[in-house]
């Protein structure tokens, strides 16, 4: 398994509901556009911001799949030139706006 961690701006024109910024996923497929193999990913309002929050999460899974026994390697930050996600994968609320 190989864990790897993207990042991208956020296409307002396609996900109106979230903010300009930058996204960032941890993912243990290869495509970071199948959200099947999502397992952390979040919101931050710059590109550097939303690396160290999604390679912080990135540290933390591939741990706990060490821990777990489970042979893993983690592959760089990757910064991406377009947003990958699929229609309608962003339509979840914010956890601000769940407070």
């Amino acid at each position: 398994m190989v864990i790897r961690v993207v990042v991208h701006r956020v296409d307002v024109d396609r996900f109106g509901s979230v903010p300009p910024g930058w996204r960032w996923c941890v993912s243990a497929l290869p495509d970071p556009s199948d959200d099947r193999g999502w397992l952390n990913a979040g919101w931050e309002p710059d590109q550097r911001a939303a690396a160290m929050a999604g390679e912080a999460a990135g540290v933390c899974a591939l741990r706990a799949l060490r821990l777990a026994q489970v042979g893993v390697t983690a592959h760089p930050t990757e910064v991406l030139d377009h947003d990958p996600c699929p229609a309608g994968a962003m339509d979840v609320p914010l956890i601000q706006e769940m407070i």
